[in-house]
C-alpha cells in the first residue's frame, strides 16, 4: 500500500522541525537566514505548503540532515559535515 502523500509531507515537516530543535534554532531566526518569512517556515513546518529546494539546499548548508529529513535514515556522516560548518563558520 502506498503511503498517503499528506502523511509523509508531514512526516518531513516534522523531521525538518526535530532537525531545527536539534542545531538550536528558533524560527524566527532560520527563517531570517533562509530568507523566507516566519510565517512561510510555519507553513512548511506544519505541512501547509511544501518546502522548495532552495530552502532544503540552504537548510542543508546550515548542518540540517536532509537525507535524515526526506527518509527517517540518519546520515552516517553528519558529524563530519557539522564540523566542517563549524570551522567555515568560525574561521572564515
Amino acid at each position: 500500500m502506498k503511503p498517503n502523500s499528506n502523511t509523509k509531507m508531514q512526516e518531513i515537516a516534522n523531521r525538518f522541525v526535530e532537525e531545527r530543535h536539534r542545531l538550536g534554532w528558533s524560527q524566527r531566526n532560520l527563517a531570517h537566514v533562509l530568507n523566507i518569512s516566519r510565517e512561510g517556515l510555519r507553513k512548511n513546518e506544519n505541512a501547509k505548503t511544501v518546502m522548495t529546494s532552495t530552502t532544503l539546499a540552504a537548510a542543508a548548508t546550515l548542518g540540517f540532515d536532509v537525507q535524515y529529513i526526506f527518509s527517517g535514515i540518519k546520515s552516517i556522516n553528519i558529524q563530519d559535515v557539522e564540523k566542517s560548518i563549524f570551522k567555515e563558520v568560525h574561521h572564515g
